[in-house]
């Protein structure tokens, strides 16, 4: 325990101290999953589109298969991983899962801890937006602290615990199932798909509650306002003008229609019985989840000046 301890502490010294360019993080996630997935299709591609014999339950080879019932339109990705591809796949999916998985811890450091625990008043970051004033220089001397933003509630807390837990699970699903190819370990694919799919919505839709529930206590705060008072009523356009002025709602917002439209595609791949029209689905997820990293991106470079304040 001690172990963990002092290392969480060395990490979260360090992510305290370089907030500035965090936001470039997520985006080696998404070459990642990108290369991946363009890797695959031009390899695909580049073999002439075959349907390999496994695939369909036929013993007969690529090559006879195309010259007598000719190519389909596309294939899962998971057919594609189990050829010479698959080397690529477990190596990126892998990848890909630990920056995922680390970007939600990032943004939690960032944004639930007291930075006053890891760093000394000299090892302060400067806004650069202060630097020029007086305020900004009178902040940069040691004996001063930050200003305090505001206190988290345990229960958002809880959600982005539970939401680094799901991303993990999520991360660690599609690792598996790369390494469990359709071909040799069906079932267990098909298991790992959906532990990846479950364990990644479950993570981004308890990121958003959290990120909507301070959405409301900055309302809250900054308009002076009880949750019951007529200033809180959510009938009112006065409402919707305050609320979605408030860059944690929104972004809260975003990453629930972002999931589900994650879910519809998701049910869709699942549901279609016809496999190149499934497949495109499944495509569709793929390119779909890459956009997951973009909009953490942003929200780190939009939130990246609370990371000169305390947060608690």
């Amino acid at each position: 325990m001690l172990l963990l301890s002092g290392l969480f502490k060395k990490i979260a010294t360090f992510i305290h101290k370089h907030p500035k360019y965090l936001f470039l993080f997520p985006w080696v996630g998404v070459l990642f999953w990108y290369a991946m997935l363009i890797s695959m299709l031009a390899y695909w591609g580049g073999e002439g589109r075959p349907i390999w014999h496994w695939l369909y339950g036929y013993d007969i080879s690529p090559k006879d298969y195309k010259k007598n019932y000719g190519s389909v339109g596309l294939i899962y990705i998971s057919d594609i991983g189990t050829t010479k591809m698959q080397g690529v796949f477990i190596a990126f999916s892998l990848c890909q899962g630990i920056i995922y998985t680390t970007t939600v811890f990032v943004w939690y450091v960032i944004n639930y801890t007291n930075k006053n625990d890891y760093l000394s008043p000299q090892e302060m970051p400067v806004d650069d937006t202060e630097t020029n004033s007086e305020e900004g220089l009178e902040e940069q001397k040691p004996e001063v602290h930050r200003k305090k933003f505001f206190k988290f509630t345990h229960h958002e807390r809880n959600l982005i615990y539970a939401s680094i837990f799901f991303a993990f699970i999520g991360s660690a699903g599609i690792f598996f199932c790369s390494i469990f190819n359709t071909r040799d370990f069906h079932h267990v694919h098909l298991s790992m798909v959906g532990i990846f799919l479950a364990g990644l919505a479950i993570s981004v839709i308890l990121t958003s509650t959290s990120f909507i529930l301070t959405g409301k206590d900055v309302y809250i705060k900054e308009n002076n306002v009880s949750e019951h008072s007529i200033g809180y009523k959510f009938w009112t356009k006065e409402y919707y003008t305050k609320m979605f002025a408030n860059i944690w709602l929104d972004s809260g917002v975003i990453k629930l229609i972002w999931v589900i439209f994650a879910i519809v595609f998701a049910i869709c791949f699942g549901a279609i019985d016809k496999n190149d029209i499934s497949a495109v689905f499944e495509w569709l997820v793929a390119f779909w989840y890459g956009i997951i990293f973009a909009i953490w991106s942003v929200d780190m470079y939009v939130h990246r000046k609370l990371s000169y304040q305390n947060t608690v």
